[in-house]
């Protein structure tokens, strides 16, 4: 079983926030604050979605029952920074793209990486979170939301 758990995820782009109230037709500051947490999360599903980050962040990838020496990691890694068993002893590992191959095989892996945005995806996926993000500013249901998300497709 594979369980991917976000640690912590930069805040979103200034820049980005404005894009989104254009885009939404907020036309002043009041909902700031809002905008910026559901765009945030827009943000986070996308990512999820499409495999790219977005945001800069950090996980924690649960790997149990592992039988593999291989382990993939997800969205655009930057930097491994631990690799442990079940008993939270190091283990040996090398990175190849975004891959972790192990030099001892473990039944249980914990690895703690970071992320970083891919420049060359977010022109394509940004525009993706800012319908997401309006989309839960206006109380949209889960099939609109879906749609919106297939697009990444």
């Amino acid at each position: 079983m594979i369980r991917l758990t976000i640690i912590s995820a930069e805040d979103i782009r200034c820049e980005w926030l404005q894009e989104l109230k254009r885009y939404a037709s907020v036309p002043d500051d009041s909902q700031d604050a809002l905008l910026r947490s559901l765009l945030r999360r827009a943000a986070l599903e996308v990512q999820e979605y499409a495999d790219s980050s977005l945001l800069a962040c950090s996980f924690r990838l649960d790997v149990t029952d592992n039988e593999d020496s291989r382990i993939r990691l997800y969205q655009t890694v930057s930097d491994v920074t631990s690799v442990t068993d079940g008993n939270g002893r190091s283990l040996g590992y090398s990175l190849s793209g975004n891959s972790v191959s192990l030099s001892t095989l473990s039944e249980t892996v914990s690895i703690m990486y970071d992320t970083v945005p891919d420049e060359g995806e977010v022109g394509r996926l940004l525009p993706v979170a800012i319908r997401y993000a309006t989309a839960l500013y206006d109380g949209q249901d889960n099939t609109e939301l879906t749609k919106i998300i297939q697009e990444i497709c």
